[in-house]
């Protein structure tokens, strides 16, 4: 089975930029879209402001407020053809707040997958022995990394399982109904170690 509301969020960054882009694919609408958000209003939530702020990109605009853990983004992407007639759809998703922290420090591309926000099913991680081997073989930087990545970078409570299989001595191939992929150890600026998934 396919999720169809599944949504793939590219996050991009850079040191060099004021701004972070936000690329969004929506399996169910075959859409996708490209937001660039100013990393001073996602500084202000991540300092513990608890106000929703606005930003606005072109025709488009996304509502940005605190969700405890995580920071809610609420996009509605406009579109104005040339009889000036406005089409568009809304999208909402929370991402962890040590994501954005990340991206607001500029480490470049970060991909988090929102499984089906509408299932009511819980997941089931499946771990398999080559994955059990590198987990086995990780120093404690590693396993709180994978551990970070596997709780951010699923939605369990939509997902019907996901398996986990070893590749190579610090990475892993993942496969869940519908998608699949990479989780991929790097290392950022500081020497600190985290997964990315890479589909």
């Amino acid at each position: 089975m396919m999720y169809p509301n599944a949504i793939i969020v590219t996050i991009n960054a850079s040191d060099t930029s004021d701004f972070i882009a936000f690329q969004t694919f929506d399996r169910r609408r075959r859409k996708s879209d490209r937001f660039f958000i100013s990393k001073e209003n996602l500084c202000r939530i991540l300092c513990g402001s608890t106000d929703e702020t606005i930003e606005r990109d072109i025709c488009s605009y996304c509502r940005i407020r605190p969700d405890g853990e995580n920071i809610r983004f609420s996009f509605n992407w406009l579109r104005i053809d040339s009889l000036m007639n406005i089409t568009g759809y809304a999208q909402s998703f929370s991402i962890h707040r040590e994501i954005i922290d990340k991206a607001v420090d500029g480490e470049a591309v970060q991909k988090v997958v929102i499984l089906d926000p509408n299932a009511i099913h819980k997941a089931k991680v499946d771990i398999t022995p080559s994955a059990h081997r590198v987990i086995r073989n990780m120093d404690a930087a590693h396993r709180n990394a994978l551990r970070k990545a596997m709780r951010d970078s699923f939605d369990y409570g939509a997902s019907d399982e996901v398996t986990l299989y070893g590749d190579g001595s610090r990475d892993f191939y993942f496969a869940s109904e519908g998608i699949r992929g990479g989780l991929v150890c790097h290392t950022n600026r500081r020497g600190g170690k985290y997964y990315q998934i890479h589909t």
